[in-house]
């Protein structure tokens, strides 16, 4: 249960000032907005900060895959604990670990005294906070805006990233040069870390105003025999589950096959094809980013799909994946880049809202925090993989990588809408919900 202003009124999705009369909610949206600008200062000045120490690409790289690895690794673990606690109990104590380590890290900074170690032990304590942050906050969401207002309350909370996305690395970057002095001064380094240390702040205060309620699920599956039987619990509901196993497999395969092959292939595409060259690619990315936004916004505000045609929607989106990285193999200008890129970022942004929306519909309370990670889990954990993979492959043929992720994606998708029950999730998710 949570304190909320008001109860949905019919069935037609909220609209998003109805989302916002939420105190609980507009308390959420301003504490993790805020955080997440600070996030994007961190973003921009850990790296600077690991070149100006080292100047060693080995290890910036080092330092970043030391961060991202606790992160996937302990987000099932994360989900767990949030299972037993709560979304917001785990949130709190995860920013209050990342408020301690980049507080120290910004002092260290400013007082000249850094080194390569300190580097790796930042690296892999923020890391394990992240682990466990992300899905308590996709587990409170439901808490907060259930029901109805549930797409619209993801739109938005979805949106933050992308909007933070936009604004904040270039006053990062401009903060960093303007506090610059002679030589390698990190004074801007050490006051863009102190801002994100300060928005940790400002997230645990917000956090602690909720009037959201401990909730005790019934159903504690797996809690009797520690974190880890409770971690097999959640794999075993989603083996079980016909419709769960087939979507996080489509999950996986999406991010194995495009995301992987985006992030290592589109700058060699653009280098190697675009007159532009770095402009183009960095006109594509935004473009990406844009087009992501309008289909979070999409998502929140766009009436559900009606249930009968929810599996063909969601097969749809993955399809213009499909298709989008076959024409991205054969593109050579500008906007024969831009739009499959276009179109994906689309895809992407209203499909994200709309799994997320439609998982948090039909999974148990007691089961939320161990789904959400294992979405997030199933997110990033391959992603490192394929982007190694990738380098590979793109040796012999660039145009064969992505016209042969877009196919294999395609058989997956002709496998999957055979699959009666996916093409009928819109219907189970109703009956879930009369129930």
């Amino acid at each position: 249960m949570s304190g909320q202003d008001e109860q949905p009124t019919g069935p037609s999705r909220a609209s998003l000032l109805g989302v916002f009369r939420l105190h609980d909610f507009r308390l959420l949206v301003a504490g993790e907005g805020v955080s997440l600008l600070g996030d994007q200062f961190l973003l921009i000045a850990l790296p600077w900060l690991v070149l100006a120490v080292t100047r060693n690409l080995i290890v910036l790289g080092a330092v970043l895959a030391i961060q991202n690895v606790p992160r996937a690794l302990f987000m099932l673990v994360g989900g767990a604990v949030t299972d037993r606690f709560s979304p917001r109990g785990v949130m709190m104590a995860a920013n209050a670990a990342r408020l301690v380590t980049v507080a120290a890290l910004a002092a260290i900074v400013l007082l000249g005294t850094v080194h390569v170690w300190t580097l790796f032990v930042f690296a892999v304590v923020f890391g394990l906070g992240d682990g466990f942050f992300y899905p308590a906050q996709n587990a409170i969401v439901p808490q907060i805006a259930g029901g109805e207002r549930l797409e619209t309350a993801n739109a938005v909370v979805l949106g933050l990233e992308q909007v933070a996305q936009f604004l904040a690395p270039a006053l990062a970057g401009v903060l960093i040069a303007g506090l610059a002095g002679a030589g390698h001064d990190l004074t801007g380094v050490g006051v863009a870390l102190a801002i994100d240390a300060g928005t940790f702040l400002v997230s645990l205060l917000t956090l602690q105003l909720l009037r959201v309620r401990r909730f005790v699920p019934e159903d504690q599956a797996g809690a009797d025999g520690g974190v880890v039987a409770s971690i097999r619990a959640g794999l075993r509901y989603m083996w079980d589950d016909p419709t769960l196993r087939m979507l996080f497999t489509i999950i996986v395969a999406v991010n194995f096959l495009i995301v992987g092959p985006m992030l290592v292939g589109i700058p060699v595409l653009a280098a190697r094809r675009l007159s532009e060259g770095a402009a183009g690619y960095g006109i594509i990315m935004s473009t990406f980013g844009g087009s992501s936004l309008l289909g979070i916004a999409a998502g929140g505000l766009l009436p559900r799909p009606p249930a009968r045609l929810m599996g063909s929607v969601l097969l749809g989106l993955c399809a213009v994946f499909s298709v989008a990285m076959a024409l991205l193999g054969f593109s050579g200008t500008l906007f024969q880049m831009a739009a499959p890129v276009f179109a994906m970022g689309a895809a992407s942004g209203y499909l994200v809202v709309f799994f997320f929306s439609w998982l948090q519909g039909r999974t148990p309370a007691a089961m939320m925090g161990r789904m959400m990670s294992l979405v997030l889990f199933a997110s990033v954990g391959l992603v490192p993989v394929s982007e190694a993979l990738c380098g590979v492959l793109m040796r012999a043929s660039v145009t064969a990588l992505f016209v042969g992720a877009g196919l294999l994606l395609a058989a997956l998708l002709v496998r999957a809408a055979l699959t009666p029950s996916l093409r009928a999730m819109g219907v189970q998710m109703a009956a879930d919900r009369r129930a």
